[in-house]
């Protein structure tokens, strides 16, 4: 499917709603950051969800992530450079940390993909 944004929307749908679904939609739009109705309802019609993948919350973790990588290199130079023998521990930590920096990548291309 293209990218439906450049294209002339020609067809037009009509669905009938209860005040209650009206509202529930309405909320379920803002809920995911949307302001426009067609665009939601069309995305959830052709997607069947929609996620909004630019959360604060998400840039906020990058940012903890990449202070808490930071502070890790400058223990494992402490400690090559004053306590040697705890640099399997320090190692440990590292690797640790790599792979959640790499599971959190993998989610956050998988959230853009989504969105």
């Amino acid at each position: 499917m293209g990218d439906n944004r450049r294209e002339t929307r020609t067809k037009r749908m009509k669905v009938h709603l209860t005040p209650q679904e009206h509202e529930w939609i309405k909320e379920k739009m803002a809920q995911a950051g949307m302001t426009n109705m067609s665009e939601f309802i069309r995305r959830m019609a052709m997607n069947g969800y929609v996620i909004n993948a630019d959360q604060p919350e998400l840039d906020e973790i990058l940012r903890l992530m990449r202070c808490t990588g930071n502070n890790l290199r400058q223990i494992e130079k402490h400690v090559r450079e004053n306590e040697p023998e705890h640099m399997p521990e320090v190692e440990q930590m590292l690797r640790n940390h790599e792979e959640i920096e790499d599971t959190l990548g993998e989610i956050l291309r998988i959230l853009g993909k989504l969105s």
